[in-house]
């Protein structure tokens, strides 16, 4: 049974939870050598040790390396703080390949971006449940073949076209987290008090968590996927010129 992150407490306002997510999410983490990962994990699984950094800064270098439950570090790429970075890189090659109606550019932009997907979830999965490698493959198969069926169809439908990358991700993620995290709605996941007591297993949290997700990972994808096609469309309409 896995034990509540030291980093478990309340975050009662909505200015300090932006501003835990703005420090786990921050570019400063993305490089961070191994040796300070681990002096700020030993720092915040040992708050009596002797402080070598902040603990404001060990903690947001803890929350972007490390996994939540078990606190070991992850492997680079797949950090919550190379989330931002990532997707910009897998954005802009699923945009491109929709620009230049490449089937195999969009089917290999999709299948990159299903890859790192199912390697991110896989390298942040709740370990309250343990999930088959054939589970995982299954996902992995279903959201890329989700995802370029979707780019594929949609691209040649006119009215449709350059949203087709986002409508992509959007089926993607949908088939992709909900049979990832499938046991996290059937099973349930831990919760636990202020106070670090554990109250058991609970269905209505575990779908709650990945229906949040699931919305988190489409409203992200939304802005630089979208707003550049509508920016150029509206430039198209008041510079005639610009269109031809």
């Amino acid at each position: 049974m896995t034990t509540p992150s030291p980093l478990s407490f309340p975050l009662p306002s909505y200015e300090k939870r932006r501003h835990t997510i703005s420090n786990t999410l921050s570019p400063a983490t993305v490089f961070v050598l191994p040796s300070v990962v681990a002096a700020a994990r030993h720092q915040v699984l040992n708050p009596t040790s002797t402080t070598i950094m902040p603990d404001s800064e060990a903690q947001s270098i803890y929350r972007s390396c490390c996994h939540p439950q078990t606190g070991s570090v992850i492997p680079f790429p797949l950090r919550i703080s190379w989330i931002l970075p990532m997707n910009l890189f897998l954005t802009t090659l699923m945009m491109r390949a929709q620009h230049l109606q490449s089937g195999s550019g969009i089917v290999g932009s999709q299948l990159l971006n299903q890859t790192y997907n199912v390697l991110h979830y896989r390298a942040l999965r709740n370990t309250d449940n343990v999930d088959s490698d054939a589970k995982v493959t299954a996902s992995f198969v279903t959201a890329v073949a989700a995802s370029c069926a979707t780019s594929l169809r949609l691209s040649k439908v006119k009215s449709i076209g350059s949203a087709a990358p986002f409508l992509a991700v959007c089926v993607g993620t949908v088939a992709n987290m909900t049979l990832m995290r499938s046991s996290e709605i059937l099973e349930g996941v831990r919760v636990y008090t202020e106070d670090g007591r554990d109250m058991g297993k609970s269905r209505l949290a575990g779908a709650t968590g990945v229906g949040v997700s699931i919305l988190g990972r489409i409203m992200t994808a939304a802005p630089p996927m979208l707003l550049p096609q509508v920016g150029v469309e509206a430039l198209k309409r008041s510079v005639p010129a610009y269109g031809r």
